[in-house]
């Protein structure tokens, strides 16, 4: 395509173009679609590192694009502007949050799920440092419509953490007074833990150490007083 067609193509055209677009073979998904899922991600990724080094206020599209060695052509080929940029990486980062949700049991004991919930939960975090760091920092810049997701995500794993925590105190596994003081203070224990590897020169302990060591801070934090329900290397990090 030449250079300065490229330079005119606007954001309605390229979409235009992606929602006309159909498989021909009619069997669904094809290489077209992976390539432009695989140039999505890169664009992502790079304004994850982007946002993280200078904010999203501090960011223009061209610095994204050029981070990547592309125009900012690019770019706009595949997102609108630099807000849906923000939504996508703060949607990507409530799907990984979701996801550690599905570990629940209502088999297990409230000792076991609550131990596997905060494992995941703290890897998702040590695991999606820069990402989660722009979630944070950067969460009051999202659309309306992502805040409300992320204010549905939180009390969903509130929510989690509470019936936990009461059947463990039905059970005589735990010791709470407050149950939504403590659900708080361990959701506040894993997800300020994405800074700690930060200021590690050389990471004394590995990612499945450290979540396994919140999920037995979590057990604390519950009044948990027995042994940590899982043998070790039991809980292991689940591969994308």
């Amino acid at each position: 395509m030449p250079k300065e067609k490229l330079k005119t193509l606007n954001v309605s055209s390229g979409r235009a173009r992606a929602a006309a677009w159909k498989p021909s073979n009619g069997k669904g998904r094809d290489l077209r679609d992976d390539v432009q899922q695989f140039k999505r991600d890169l664009i992502i990724n790079s304004a994850i590192d982007v946002f993280f080094e200078k904010g999203f206020q501090g960011t223009t599209v061209d610095e994204i694009a050029a981070a990547m060695s592309v125009t900012k052509a690019v770019v706009y080929w595949n997102f609108s502007s630099k807000l849906e940029l923000l939504d996508e990486i703060a949607d990507r980062m409530l799907v990984k949050f979701s996801r550690c949700l599905d570990c629940l049991d209502p088999e297990r004991s409230a000792v076991k799920n609550l131990a596997e919930l905060c494992f995941t939960h703290g890897a998702t975090v040590l695991g999606n440092q820069k990402q989660l760091a722009v979630y944070l920092f950067e969460r009051r810049r999202v659309s309306p419509p992502l805040k409300q997701k992320m204010a549905s995500q939180q009390v969903l794993l509130m929510d989690a953490l509470v019936n936990l925590l009461q059947s463990g105190v039905h059970t005589g596994e735990f010791r709470v007074n407050d149950y939504e003081l403590v659900a708080y203070d361990i959701v506040s224990l894993n997800t300020m833990a994405f800074d700690w590897r930060w200021h590690q020169d050389v990471p004394r302990h590995s990612l499945e150490n450290l979540s396994v060591h919140l999920a037995e801070q979590a057990l604390r934090l519950a009044g948990y007083a027995g042994q940590f329900p899982f043998d070790d290397g039991e809980l292991t990090l689940q591969q994308p």
